[in-house]
């Protein structure tokens, strides 16, 4: 399962909680929106193509 299946699959209160408000909920060591190198993928700042690659990711993984 892809990080993009896994947010399909997710009920709209576990979406508000683990994708569009994460930081309310949790620490940034326990956040599911991070990409294998422990970058936020919800940062807007970021000028390059995390945040499409953490979604076409396995849901979990992590790869050095």
């Amino acid at each position: 399962m892809t990080n993009g299946d896994w947010i399909r699959s997710l009920t709209d209160e576990e979406l508000e909680k683990n994708v569009l408000n994460p930081c309310k909920y949790f620490e940034c060591a326990e956040c599911h929106m991070k990409n294998e190198r422990g970058r936020c993928v919800i940062d807007s700042t970021k000028k390059s193509n995390i945040t499409m690659e953490w979604l076409e990711s396995g849901h979990g993984e992590k790869t050095a």
